[in-house]
């Protein structure tokens, strides 16, 4: 297993991948962790069970994680109070826990492939709304944020700076290396999925000028499962057993091993996450 930072174990599931036996193939591999990624403001108990279930096939092996978070969908930027003040209730009882493994607030931001200006300067407001108070809320708790951006990096950058909270990764990047830049220069992290092994010639060519811009020490992999399987797999469902692929496209930019990219990935991670990852 390689450490995968940002997938979404509740929608593999709805999409058919059984879970018992994704986590049964990965019972004897202990060389990296999981972040299951929150999207709704009240999903983080029904996610937290996959925890039982790691148990079951390796109780001495804690490797997953989890965030809490509010994905820009209509229903929750209709009314960002409420939604943030739900997600507040459902985090409460997990922050009790002695040993949580919650461990960031998100994803969270902005959407402009969805929440396109057809939608009204008020929707958009709300969506701004809803974001910053999610900042907010890592700010109280001092944990780590998981930002969603997609086709707007002006208002993403904007609200990030605005809020002056430095303890962000910036998930499935999908901006160039200006944009990457403004991001490392802010102190953010920048995460790659699957969707940097697509392509022909040229945009390869790009993905690999990014990939040696990011410096190697804010550097995440994700698989943001199950969407943008990676190549050769593209296509089909993704899960967190694909991430090798990606992996190795990354390794091969960086002309080092997935082995050796893996264990920068991880230390990353686990730093920015807090994660005492005791198995590398």
């Amino acid at each position: 297993m390689f450490t995968d930072t940002h997938c979404h174990l509740l929608t593999m599931e709805r999409a058919g991948i059984n879970i018992d036996d994704f986590f049964g193939s990965l019972s004897d591999v202990k060389d990296g962790f999981l972040v299951d990624i929150g999207t709704r403001p009240d999903d983080l108990n029904n996610r937290m069970r996959f925890s039982e279930t790691v148990k079951k096939y390796s109780p001495d092996f804690d490797y997953l994680y989890f965030s809490a978070g509010i994905w820009p969908d209509d229903e929750y930027i209709a009314n960002p109070a409420q939604s943030v003040e739900t997600l507040k209730n459902c985090i409460k009882p997990a922050l009790e826990q002695k040993n949580t493994h919650l461990c960031a607030i998100g994803e969270c931001g902005v959407d402009r492939h969805y929440n396109t200006s057809d939608k009204g300067q008020a929707f958009l407001h709300n969506e701004g709304e809803l974001f910053a108070a999610q900042i907010e809320l890592a700010r109280q708790l001092n944990l780590p944020l998981i930002v969603h951006s997609r086709d707007d990096f002006d208002c993403t950058y904007h609200i990030l700076k605005n809020s002056g909270w430095e303890k962000v990764v910036i998930h499935c990047f999908s901006y160039g290396t200006k944009e990457a830049g403004a991001f490392l220069d802010a102190g953010y992290y920048i995460s790659l999925c699957g969707s940097i092994t697509f392509g022909g010639k040229n945009r390869q060519e790009e993905s690999r000028k990014l990939i040696n811009y990011i410096p190697r020490d804010r550097l995440f992999v994700e698989t943001d499962s199950p969407y943008m399987a990676p190549v050769p797999c593209r296509g089909q469902t993704n899960t967190p057993l694909l991430i090798s692929h990606t992996y190795d496209f990354i390794a091969d930019a960086l002309n080092i091993s997935k082995e050796e990219l893996n264990i920068a990935v991880t230390k990353n991670s686990s730093l920015f996450f807090k994660i005492n990852c005791t198995n590398m």
